[in-house]
């Protein structure tokens, strides 16, 4: 989930910035995600949807309306108006920037190569030539990819460390943005070893545990010793796995708690780098130090939960006490977990203090962790209402309409406008979710019997259109299968040069014949798509099945030696039947997964002549 925004000044301990001189080190270590800047005004009903916004969204795209700034020259290096307010408005250098109002941007100029480098030089030196080239060419080079890599393929550039540590490599973009900015910049050099098509790299800087060490040590008198410093710690998070949120066997990593006890509260070490390691909030938790026996559990790492996570970002943007933290933490911790994709049973909600939006609420546990620390909890309920049966939280992952929820919810914390959030809600929160390419029956549609539109996309694309008025079809229930005609942009097109033609002869023959195509192609290829999957999950059970076998095989061997052989030509000679049984399953989970790939080409196929229509 993007960052979740907020307004600091209704949060409560928030009157002095935390101390941020942790114990080993001789000067203050300055976050890099520490911004005093950014939540200066609250989230009121009263603000407009086109005010400055109040933190910088960064690299997310935008897709609301609102002001942005270009240097001369150089509309598709977007920057922000918190971006411009914070950094450019008030120099000498204003005139040297235009503006306009649109959406689909992101932010560009937030990142240290800029911040701490190019822009404070442009300013002194009143030249902005270093930072128009770097504007200039900065837009060419692709994105980091993050955790889930790149490819031979993709033609990223890598950097690597010229003294050749570690096997660490850093894309461009982030050598751009990050590396070029630091006194270390000198000790990474164009990677020489060539990446394989098919090679998988992740980019070493796109660890947040990794950046802010290097951001931070960079900045150290002693550069030797500070580079080895980082050295390690780039090592160290690099030798851990990702955490996924999902409960794991304890005993695979270290876990941490905090040193004021919170009952129910364990971060992996991965985490525990990425979030909390070398920020002013290290010290105040610590490594377990458990024994085997005491991992011999399962846990999930709760730093994944949205709500705690969001909650550890907004006290280290604004620098809080680590107070702001553990009360949020204890609170979620004596509260339903609001894991990704795991409602909450019998549990209970927040919503809106002007009128309960239907099918929408918030739990107990985003309510501390997250409005409490945006300060909008003045918009909600002041008790939580018991829901009966299984509901999902609004901030859950896996919850109908998640990314429109989201959407809306960072539009109202960046432009401080709180009916971004509430008016859209309220209006799609109890609309049942378009059922896409998916056949729907006993449902609501509107249109024609030959261009039916399920209630959302009447919502988004009809409603106020001069066709509206005149279907046939006006929240019409019908008892068969039916499929949504205006969900895709294609279609929404037609549908809007049917209203310049003002007739809707042409789109409702369309429709007709997109239909047909529909049934000739999309039933067939879901089957073939659900038979690979069974098939490949067969497969991958004979695989794991065959690995079970061979240890038991090993064990045999080794514990009761007979000297016999098991077995035939077909699967091979064996010291037990453990080993026969192995190598059997091998071969079926072989041929299943040989089977599995049989259909892809005809999917193919299929699914290409639906596209062209859909």
């Amino acid at each position: 989930m993007s960052k979740l925004i907020s307004a600091v000044s209704q949060i409560q301990l928030a009157d002095q910035p935390a101390s941020i001189t942790p114990q080993g080190y001789g000067m203050e270590i300055e976050d890099p995600t520490y911004e005093p800047l950014a939540f200066a005004t609250p989230v009121t009903t009263t603000n407009t949807p086109s005010s400055p916004l109040r933190v910088c969204p960064q690299t997310r795209v935008v897709n609301y309306q609102t002001t942005w700034h270009h240097l001369r020259g150089c509309a598709d290096f977007g920057i922000c108006s918190w971006c411009f307010n914070t950094y450019i408005g008030s120099s000498q250098l204003t005139h040297e920037f235009d503006s306009e109002i649109k959406s689909g941007l992101m932010c560009r100029f937030n990142v240290p190569r800029i911040t701490k480098s190019l822009w404070p030089e442009a300013k002194q030196t009143a030249n902005l030539g270093l930072l128009r080239d770097y504007i200039s060419r900065r837009p060419s080079v692709p994105a980091c990819t993050k955790a889930a890599g790149a490819v031979g393929t993709d033609g990223v550039k890598w950097f690597g460390l010229a003294a050749g540590e570690l096997g660490m490599v850093a894309c461009e973009a982030c050598h751009e943005d990050i590396v070029l900015g630091t006194a270390f910049a000198g000790r990474f050099c164009p990677l020489k070893q060539v990446q394989g098509a098919s090679e998988r790299w992740t980019c070493t800087i796109s660890y947040s545990y990794v950046s802010r060490a290097l951001q931070i040590l960079s900045r150290r008198r002693d550069q030797d010793t500070a580079w080895a410093e980082f050295v390690e710690a780039a090592k160290k998070r690099m030798t851990l796995p990702a955490c996924e949120g999902k409960e794991i066997n304890a005993i695979q990593c270290n876990w941490y708690r905090p040193k004021q006890s919170v009952a129910n509260l364990d971060f992996c070490e991965t985490c525990y780098l990425d979030q909390l390691a070398m920020t002013p909030y290290a010290d105040d938790f610590a490594d377990t130090a458990e024994g085997v026996e005491e991992k011999l559990c399962m846990r999930a790492c709760d730093l994944q939960l949205i709500n705690l996570g969001e909650c550890v970002y907004l006290a280290r943007t604004k620098g809080l006490r680590v107070q702001v933290i553990l009360q949020a933490a204890a609170k979620i911790a004596s509260s339903p977990r609001c894991f990704k994709g795991t409602g909450i049973t019998d549990g209970k909600f927040y919503n809106f203090k002007s009128g309960s939006a239907a099918n929408f609420g918030v739990c107990e546990a985003c309510h501390a962790g997250i409005l409490v620390q945006h300060g909008v909890e003045a918009f909600f309920g002041s008790e939580p209402q018991l829901v009966a049966g299984t509901a999902w939280c609004a901030f859950n992952p896996s919850v109908a309409r998640f990314n429109g929820l989201v959407d809306r919810w960072q539009q109202a914390s960046e432009t401080g406008y709180w009916g971004a959030y509430e008016t859209w809600v309220k209006k799609y929160a109890a609309l049942p979710v378009c059922p896409n390419f998916n056949l729907a029956a006993k449902s609501k549609w509107y249109g024609w019997q030959d261009c039916t539109i399920c209630p959302e996309c009447y919502e988004t694309a009809v409603e106020g259109t001069s066709l509206a008025a005149s279907m046939e079809l006006h929240d019409a229930l019908i008892e068969g299968e039916t499929l949504c005609c205006m969900y895709s942009d294609r279609m929404r097109g037609k549908y809007r040069e049917a209203c310049e033609a003002g007739d809707a002869t042409e789109l409702r023959a369309f429709c007709r014949k997109r239909w047909e195509t529909y049934q000739q192609t999309v039933p067939r290829f879901k089957m073939i798509y659900e038979m690979q999957s069974m098939q490949s999950a067969m497969a991958m059970s004979n695989m794991m099945l065959s690995m079970s076998y061979q240890h038991a095989n090993a064990m045999s061997d080794w514990v009761t030696p007979t000297g016999y052989e098991y077995g035939n030509s077909s699967v091979g000679y064996h010291s037990s039947q453990y080993g026969v049984d192995s190598a059997e399953a091998w071969n079926k989970g072989q041929a299943g997964f040989a089977q599995a790939r049989g259909g892809v080409a005809e999917a193919s196929y299929l699914k290409d002549i639906w596209q062209a229509v859909e």
